[in-house]
């Protein structure tokens, strides 16, 4: 959905909203009040970022710079970290139970109140470890002699004098691989040739280790203890003023991490599965990780003495019991990034506002890979990883079948909307797809029968019970070629689908049949009712002019045209109500023979989903979502805002009467994990 124009095409809605035959933009006298308008987070986002940190519309509101607060506690759960498929390196959580994380490309992920959401790096050099301390600041490193202190905001504090330091003979300053410290005021950098400098009095000043090989890690207790981890094998520890060196492993072998309990109870991991514990003498002994794959071990993090955990590559995934290492990679749930190179492990406890406390434990790495603990001791994957953003979404109406569909044929199924993650059902497609439809049929016992369109006029097709294969692929001569962007089903096998050039379709359950619209713009979504015997009875559409469509016995008329700037969303509920959504934050309403009202107006605000359902008490209800993360929740008159976590556009939205899910840009997912008022 591209954001060009949008403003040239501002709402001209002076009150509530009248039909007109073919373009008309009639407005009654009163403007009808509404609550609960969007403001959305001030911030600033990459137009040239790939991975969704999308770009704003020209006057929309800025959403890089960090305000240095979290997003308001809400009932949503981000499950993804939208990180797209960069890998994530480093992560760090303070007492308090907030984390960073951070990876390539200069990513930073703040995780506050149980939701993530990005902070602006300025930079985008990859990042490779960060220290958070308890007063929410925080310090990161990465390449090049990368060293960035976050307080409001971020600033590179290694100058010109750091850099000579850093630099050492060679053609750019080392790579930082590891960070520890008390404060941005003092604090240990450590990365390749050697290098450790210490932060201190407003100046970086070298500590000679006397020996070669890169600082791969630092962990201590305070700056008076610190433990260093080398290449070939070394550990170096500071205590007061006086160093002193170990050598762990063989010098084939690095250290990649080291952590302990306390000043007693200290673990270093590295290459080849190898783990060390110190004794209370002092001495280090060798602790076999029961891994008959030796995988190499990169991070190690733990709750307590006998809750400790290891991660490295090819998804290695390591508990240590207080008695022996085991491996937990059997706990490991859903398909994307099992074999992911882990580098990063965190956690923290969290108490929620019922004062319940919850261990919460990460763990991060290539592609994106972000698995999350679950109180059950089984992996959540929190990702949804498509190499592109999600656009269509559709759910089974206890949700309990989710498909989610994107770009370059992303197409993800999961069997529950809470906690469990989208899998990949088709990974060798490269069609982008825009919308996907179902139509559930529980009365004849039989599986629900999924469309989801696409690019080129292609038509993505499935019937049967495993919904994660069985999908094929045809391009429909009737699309003419033209990209098909939202797609309406029945139970009885009949299909409508839209799309570019006022192209629509109707599939009559043998044959795909080109139908004539009274427009040429783009159709950008298509939705109606069917009848008693599953049939479709009412199909409406909207699209770029602000149109919205109506198709009756067979033929599409222009129902009404009530603004100027573009429709995203349609919904028709059962009940014969219509609701569109579209640029400028406005929400109408209205049936068939009927005008269409404005029931909501968030203006620099888009919506680009619309879903509805009926609760328990046989009352609508309907949620909109769309640009950074906006959503909101209502009866379809009355909208008030709902916190969801994130800053990606969510495109997509499908709610049911247990709960919701949006997904969008850079593949985020997020569930609604409390019930309905």
């Amino acid at each position: 959905m591209g954001f060009g124009g949008r403003f040239g095409l501002l709402l001209v809605l002076v009150g509530a909203v009248a039909c007109a035959a073919d373009g008309g933009h009639a407005a009654e006298d009163a403007r009808r009040e509404v609550a609960g308008d969007i403001a959305a987070p001030e911030g600033e986002v990459d137009a040239a970022d790939p991975d969704g940190f999308l770009a704003a519309p020209d006057g929309a509101p800025d959403l890089r710079a960090d305000t240095g607060e979290p997003p308001a506690g809400g009932d949503w759960e981000v499950l993804s970290l939208g990180a797209g498929n960069r890998a994530l390196r480093g992560a760090s959580c303070n007492s308090r139970g907030d984390c960073l994380v951070v990876g390539a490309g200069g990513i930073v992920l703040r995780r506050s109140g149980g939701h993530h959401y990005p902070l602006a790096s300025g930079t985008a050099r990859d990042l490779n470890a960060v220290k958070l301390f308890d007063d929410g600041r925080a310090v990161v490193v990465g390449e090049r002699g990368l060293v960035l202190v976050l307080e409001d905001r971020f600033r590179s504090v290694c100058g010109d004098e750091c850099r000579a330091l850093l630099t050492a003979g060679e053609a750019e300053p080392a790579d930082l691989y590891a960070v520890f410290g008390e404060s941005p005021e003092e604090y240990f950098v450590g990365g390749a040739n050697g290098t450790l400098l210490r932060y201190e009095d407003t100046a970086f000043h070298p500590e000679p280790l006397g020996v070669t090989g890169a600082v791969l890690t630092l962990w201590g207790t305070d700056l008076d203890n610190v433990y260093v981890g080398m290449e070939r094998g070394r550990a170096m520890h500071l205590s007061g003023q006086t160093w002193r060196s170990w050598q762990l492993f063989e010098a084939s072998a690095d250290v990649h991490a080291i952590w302990g309990s306390g000043v007693q109870e200290i673990w270093a991991v590295g290459t080849g599965g190898r783990t060390v514990r110190r004794r209370l003498d002092g001495s280090w002994e060798a602790k076999a990780t029961n891994d008959g794959r030796a995988r190499t071990l990169r991070a190690v993090w733990g709750a307590a003495e006998d809750r400790v955990w290891a991660v490295g590559d090819d998804g290695a995934v390591l508990f240590w019991n207080g008695i022996r290492w085991g491996v937990e990679d059997d706990r490991v749930v859903g398909p994307n990034y099992r074999g992911a190179d882990l580098r990063a492990i965190a956690g923290g406890r969290r108490v929620d506002s019922q004062g319940h406390e919850t261990l919460e434990v990460a763990l991060l790495g290539d592609y994106g890979a972000a698995l999350r603990r679950s109180p059950e001791r089984t992996w959540h994957d929190m990702s949804t990883s498509p190499s592109g953003r999600l656009r269509g979404l559709w759910a089974a109406p206890g949700g309990d079948l989710l498909v989610a569909v994107g770009d370059h044929g992303a197409l993800l199924v999961g069997p529950e909307p809470e906690g469990a993650p989208l899998g990949s059902a088709m990974s060798d497609l490269e069609v982008d797809l825009y919308a996907v439809a179902g139509a559930p049929r529980e009365a004849s016992g039989e599986a629900p029968l999924l469309w989801a369109v696409g690019a080129g006029g292609a038509v993505v097709t499935h019937q049967g019970v495993d919904v994660s294969a069985g999908w094929t692929l045809e391009v429909v001569p009737a699309a003419g070629g033209a990209t098909l962007r939202g797609v309406f089903a029945t139970p009885s096998g009949e299909v409508v689908a839209v799309g570019d050039n006022g192209v629509a379709l109707f599939y009559d359950g043998a044959d795909w049949i080109a139908e004539e619209t009274p427009v040429v713009s783009r159709l950008m979504a298509v939705h109606g009712r069917a009848d008693d015997e599953g049939f479709i009875s009412e199909a409406w559409a909207v699209g770029d002019d602000g149109r919205i469509l109506r198709r009756a016995g067979g033929e599409w008329q222009v129902a009404c045209h009530p603004v100027g700037s573009a429709l995203y969303s349609v919904f028709a509920h059962p009940d014969g109500d219509v609701w569109a959504a579209g640029d400028n934050g406005i929400i109408l309403r209205g049936r068939a023979q009927e005008s269409f009202r404005l029931v909501h107006e968030s203006p620099g605000s888009f919506f680009y989903a619309l879903d509805g359902t009926v609760n328990a008490g046989g009352e609508a209800r309907l949620a909109v979502a769309g640009w950074a993360g906006a959503l909101l929740m209502g009866d379809g008159e009355r909208f008030s805002p709902e916190e969801t976590g994130s800053y990606h556009e969510l495109t997509a939205l499908a709610i049911f009467e247990s709960g919701g899910v949006a997904v969008g840009a850079a593949g985020v997912f997020v569930t609604r994990v409390a019930p309905w008022p």
